[in-house]
């Protein structure tokens, strides 16, 4: 866990950087583009910090690289679409500043990453016992009708 919140936390301040850089002086890009983009650059960020430092013990057995990633990216941008209303109304109508409401919601959202990151993308795949392949039932061949 400790890893997934340090990754957590240095993909918030690389989303954060993303956004502000967008946001300011030379792009002058619009708050929801750019946390669009921001979103799509730390989930790929985080994805492949995960991948080398969190979860390189598991990689093995939970499937394909590109499947981990199709997970990771389908269960994130879902996520981001969830959170960009919420942004968009602590921007509008609370008048919280477009950086200050892109960290509270992706804070708001860590828990559910961890659980979906950990218990989906990284999910050993599940071996059953040769014996129930082949229609063999506690040790018993088994009758079918």
């Amino acid at each position: 866990m400790s890893r997934f919140v340090a990754v957590g936390a240095f993909g918030t301040m690389v989303n954060l950087l993303v956004m502000a850089l967008l946001v300011h002086d030379v792009v002058n890009l619009n708050y929801v583009a750019a946390a669009v983009i921001a979103a799509q650059v730390s989930i790929l960020h985080n994805f492949v910090l995960h991948e080398r430092f969190v979860f390189g013990d598991l990689r093995d057995g939970a499937g394909s690289k590109p499947g981990r990633l199709t997970k990771t990216l389908l269960f994130n941008n879902a996520e981001a679409l969830v959170r960009l209303p919420l942004q968009i109304l602590l921007v509008e109508t609370m008048r919280v500043g477009a950086l200050l409401s892109q960290g509270a919601t992706l804070g708001i959202a860590f828990i559910l990453r961890f659980l979906f990151v950990s218990r989906v993308v990284y999910r050993p795949r599940v071996v059953k016992p040769a014996a129930r392949h082949r229609g063999h039932r506690n040790g018993k061949k088994a009758i079918h009708a």
